[in-house]
């Protein structure tokens, strides 16, 4: 027939096909032995050595793809060395289930290969898709209303017990050096507490702050991802605040980045907590550390994070207490990015998927 001698249609058939034929070779002869092996051997290589990767188990999801099983991230340890009092237990992240798979119709839709992923945090899932286009990669995330309070693996990162949903989510573009170039994050938090715990904090002469149960209350975080040169993009706090009942802040900025690991901050932020607080707490002695006697103006707390990641350095700024509007941060440079279109994205999806 003449119309199968055009390409815009044969193309698209051809995907369907191979994603067809790879779905069915998948679910009669799944090597999840060999599979596990090579999962663990990847995942452990992106890590790097710091960290011991283990997966209970592989099993076929949804034909297409694969679903790792308990997946155990942990920081390894100098078992040489005898723990001392006060050192910080091993980062340890649990990841109930994780699947990867080919995503039919985004491939269809997108004339190009389109995966999946879908991460169990424990408190909920988040949904990652991945599309490659002709001059780089579409990556959108999507979370609906994770539980914190069981999400472990964020847990074992911060160092911190939250409890509180999270929600949200956006799109990045990449070019075909993997750079960020254009995109939005948007978060919201509610009803968001953090501790009690311990907290090491490098920056300040104390090696360890108690922190105490500290209600955030409602938290908004929004991200921008903006070019400032082919090689070389910002990650601009947009919109970041704290309005709860114990703390309230802003913090603004941006992080510049070359997508390879070179990451430089230039970020501001304040804080204001509430006096009943502070005295339930006994938070006088943290109050009084230099930082935050140098970074005070009224009742209000400013501070500056600046240099490359992750040797910053942490000051107090009287004139950030006055706020993102007293105290802005202009981008470098002139911006240099394609704004995200109909065109050149697929939209976002708020319905929340289930496996």
């Amino acid at each position: 027939m003449a119309i199968f001698e055009k390409r815009l249609v044969r193309y698209p058939i051809y995907i369907v096909f191979f994603l067809f034929v790879f779905a069915i070779a998948t679910a009669l002869s799944f090597p999840d032995t060999q599979i596990k092996e090579i999962a663990t051997v990847q995942i452990q290589k992106a890590l790097g050595t710091k960290y011991k990767v283990t997966i209970d188990d592989v099993d076929p999801w949804r034909f297409s793809g694969m679903e790792l099983i308990g997946l155990t991230i942990k920081e390894r340890v100098d078992d040489t060395k005898e723990p001392q009092p006060g050192d910080p237990l091993p980062m340890k992240a649990f990841f109930p289930t994780v699947g990867v798979r080919l995503a039919p119709l985004k491939s269809l839709l997108n004339l190009g290969i389109a995966v999946k992923a879908q991460v169990d945090i424990g408190g909920g899932d988040i949904d990652i898709f991945a599309t490659k286009k002709m001059t780089g990669s579409l990556v959108e995330i999507d979370l609906d209303d994770v539980d914190l309070a069981k999400a472990d693996p964020i847990k074992a990162y911060l160092g911190l017990p939250f409890f509180g949903t999270l929600d949200g989510g956006g799109e990045i573009l990449l070019n075909d050096k993997g750079l960020p170039i254009d995109g939005e994050i948007k978060l919201s938090g509610t009803k968001i507490t953090v501790g009690p715990a311990d907290m090491k904090v490098e920056k300040l002469p104390m090696a360890f702050i108690e922190v105490p149960s500290s209600n955030f209350g409602a938290v908004k975080l929004i991200f921008n991802v903006k070019n400032l040169t082919p090689k070389k993009s910002a990650i601009e706090f947009t919109n970041v605040g704290i309005s709860g009942r114990d703390i309230r802040g802003d913090v603004w900025g941006y992080i510049t980045t070359d997508g390879k690991g070179s990451n430089t901050a230039n970020v501001k932020m304040r804080i204001q907590l509430d006096d009943t607080f502070v005295k339930k707490n006994k938070l006088s002695a943290v109050l009084n550390i230099a930082q935050f006697r140098r970074g005070k103006n009224k009742d209000w707390y400013g501070f500056t994070i600046s240099g490359r990641i992750p040797k910053t350095k942490f000051k107090g700024s009287p004139k950030a207490a006055k706020g993102p509007d007293a105290d802005p941060i202009k981008l470098p440079g002139k911006t240099n990015s394609k704004p995200v279109t109909k065109k050149n994205t697929a939209k976002k999806t708020t319905t929340k998927k289930k496996k």
